[in-house]
This record gives structure tokens, sequence and C-alpha cells, in this order.
């Protein structure tokens, strides 16, 4: 739905199929309007902070975020992925979206 309503959008979700009987198990998600990243050329810094934190619930994981600072000093926020933990397939995933 993302990258139908705002074009030029990238969103990446992947899911672990099982056997029919169950349903599809989350793994990751990764998300970039077109809005923000057109916005992050035209007015900020060529500086990206990345950050995460580890997701305190029933299904755990971590929220990995990109973020850029505008000209008022203030963050930007540019990407953000829900991943099922920081290992290098998940973060190589990441890097080929």
């Amino acid at each position: 739905m993302i990258r139908r309503q705002n074009h030029g959008s990238t969103a990446l979700l992947r899911v672990e199929r099982l056997p029919l009987s169950t349903s599809p198990i989350f793994q990751r998600m990764f998300v970039v309007y077109a809005a923000q990243s057109k916005g992050f050329l035209a007015g900020c810094r060529p500086i990206i902070g990345l950050d995460g934190c580890h997701l305190k619930g029933p299904f755990g994981g971590q929220l990995l975020s990109a973020i850029g600072k505008d000209a008022n000093e203030q963050i930007y926020p540019l990407a953000v992925a829900v991943v099922e933990a920081q290992t290098k397939d998940s973060l190589m995933w990441l890097r080929i979206a």
C-alpha cells in the first residue's frame, strides 16, 4: 500500500512461509518514503546517523532508524526498519534495499 500511495517510496517486507496450514511469520521490514529522501537531498546536511533499540514486547526484535540533520539543527527521519536481530543476514538484506 505504501508503494501504491507514495510513488517512489521503498517498502520491503519479509515473512517466513511455513506449511500452508499456518499464517506467514513476520521477519523484517524496511520503509523509506520518497518525500523524506527528496527532502533530505534538498535541505539537509550530508550526514546520516544510524541508531537502533531493542523492542521489549512479546515478539522482540530491533527498531533501526536512519536520521539526518536539517538546517534548523533538528533531526530529520530518513528510514526505519524492524528486524528480528542485528544479524549479518538482516543487515545485508537492508543494504540490498
